[in-house]
């Protein structure tokens, strides 16, 4: 029905898979390339619904039984391409149904934000509430079908592991870099650009309103129904270009000063198209932003999310000194032959019933190692912080305080994510050191566990006196006892020999979070005894 990033990948799947058919709820061939009208497409039954591009959204409530619809069953192999509903399609025990996620439905999990996004009224919100009930419903038993799952961005895994329990790995949509090329320095202009559906979620008036304020040029591509209220607070310098050809886009692209991304994006595909391109990027700092942008290398990202934060990013972004290959070779770790090499390796590794990426109760795996995604925490187990997180954070001046992080050894972004924020306390060397802020400090891993030997102080006379009197106390209280013989079965001689060092460490976190002393499950109590 429209044209977007999500409409890109089903390209390149359909290329990685050319005699697959491709099922959908509806298709308008005039809305889409020419080429689609080669593929075979199969539609619901609201293919047959009047005026499709005005009715679809009114039709939001029967899109489930739409894709239900579907005979799958001749198929081995269902790859859905979903930011709502292909993923709640029914196969078979033998099929294997692997999910590509553009988002969790976003009006079902983030009503909030996407009806004052969208400006609907009161009364329509009220009358909206019993469906938007069924949708999330229906969406979380939807989500139980599927037998895999792979995450377009970061923040989208995030999302997946809240709303639908699921793990995901993350696998950024290909990006035909090669479409784009860096123009000569006397062709680039001083112009700001952008492309994107004209709806209210992208956030397209941030920019006009910016722009407008800052009386810069700022050319607007795209078409949607926001188009009229945007030239309504559009400046002289702002032009709208409506919709343009793909042979017109990378040139318009690549002579402009700068590329605008207002709004929170899943990924976003023509930010990355614009870094192939040679040139810098302004985008919200949140979502896809987060794992594509490098601040100063091959963009800037802001906060809050206002005019004025947006200005300032602007003014930063023209009085800045850019180098277009490096913001090129950023680009490059999103180009399509990698996409095909680790999708392929996705399918070949995965089986019908699938069910690898469930979160475990980690209630009954305490030793595994912390994977992305796990509840950002630390615990003192017998004196040993153990650390719930393979992410990078950024330390403070202090040596101890978190002031940002990254998602990973190669995570580009030095910004925290608004859907993540972080409560961690970070022990360094003791007293604290003065340590740069752009200094980054890896998260420890979960030490492996070893057979301890038995301690050579044991010989001391002093020692099997005492040892002889905890004997006679612990006898008298079992309960006690068993904790004890616990306690001594699981620590290894690396974890007992440094027991100062463990007081100073348990001493400092009492101090940052006001920690008590570690009960033997691995959690620890707060202040008035209630776990975290």
């Amino acid at each position: 029905m429209q044209m977007g990033g999500a409409e890109k990948v089903v390209e390149v799947l359909h290329d990685l898979y050319p005699g697959a058919p491709i099922f959908t709820s509806a298709y308008d061939p005039e809305a889409m390339p020419a080429s689609y009208r080669a593929w075979d497409i199969r539609t619901s039954f609201l293919q047959k619904l009047p005026l499709k591009r005005k009715t679809h959204r009114a039709a939001l409530l029967m899109y489930p039984a739409a894709f239900e619809s579907f005979d799958l069953s001749p198929f081995d192999l269902v790859i859905s391409s979903s930011s709502a509903f292909s993923k709640g399609v029914i196969t078979q025990p033998h099929t294997t149904h692997i999910c590509y996620t553009h988002s969790p439905m976003r009006y079902a999990w983030a009503t909030q934000s996407y009806v004052e996004k969208e400006r609907l009224s009161s009364p329509l919100r009220t009358l909206l509430a019993p469906g938007l009930h069924y949708l999330r419903t229906w969406d979380a038993i939807a989500a139980m079908r599927v037998d895999r799952y792979i995450a377009n961005s970061s923040a989208i895994a995030r999302r997946i592991r809240k709303f639908y329990r699921r793990e995901a790995e993350v696998l950024h949509p290909p990006v035909d870099t090669e479409r784009f090329q860096i123009a000569p320095r006397s062709e680039v202009g001083d112009y700001g650009i952008l492309a994107s559906r004209l709806v209210p979620y992208k956030r397209v008036d941030l920019a006009v309103r910016a722009f407008t304020k800052l009386n810069r040029p700022l050319k607007v591509i795209g078409t949607g129904r926001g188009m009229e209220e945007l030239k309504a607070m559009a400046g002289p310098t702002i032009e709208f270009l409506g919709y343009v050809s793909d042979e017109e886009l990378p040139g318009l692209i690549a002579r402009a000063k700068m590329y605008l991304m207002p709004g929170e994006e899943d990924f976003g595909i023509a930010p990355v198209e614009a870094n192939a391109a040679g040139v810098p990027v302004v985008a919200f700092a949140a979502g896809g932003a987060l794992d594509v942008q490098v601040e100063g290398k091959s963009g800037f990202l802001f906060r809050p999310q206002t005019v004025d934060g947006l200005c300032e990013a602007v003014e930063r972004a023209y009085a800045h000194e850019w180098d277009p290959e490096t913001i090129r070779q950023n680009a490059m770790r999103f180009d399509v032959p990698s996409f095909r090499a680790k999708f392929q390796h996705v399918v070949a590794t995965t089986t019908p019933g699938d069910r690898r990426d469930e979160i475990p109760d980690r209630r009954k795996a305490r030793n595994e190692p912390p994977r992305d995604g796990d509840r950002r925490r630390v615990v003192v187990r017998q004196g040993q912080p153990t650390w719930f997180d393979r992410r990078i954070h950024i330390v403070g001046n202090d040596g101890r305080t978190v002031v940002a992080e990254r998602t990973g050894p190669d995570a580009p972004s030095d910004i925290v994510s608004v859907e993540a924020p972080t409560r961690m306390i970070t022990v360094s060397s003791l007293p604290a050191v003065e340590t740069p802020a752009s200094a980054f400090t890896p998260i420890p891993s979960v030490p492996e566990r070893a057979t301890a030997p038995k301690s050579e102080v044991d010989s001391t006379a002093s020692h099997e006196s005492s040892r002889s009197s905890h004997e006679a106390s612990v006898a008298q209280n079992p309960a006690e006892t068993a904790q004890q013989e616990l306690l001594r079965d699981e620590l290894s001689s690396a974890e007992r020999a440094p027991l100062s060092a463990s007081r100073m460490i348990l001493d400092a976190l009492a101090r940052e979070g006001g920690l008590k002393e570690p009960h033997l499950n691995g959690h620890h109590t707060n202040g008035n005894g209630s776990g975290h």
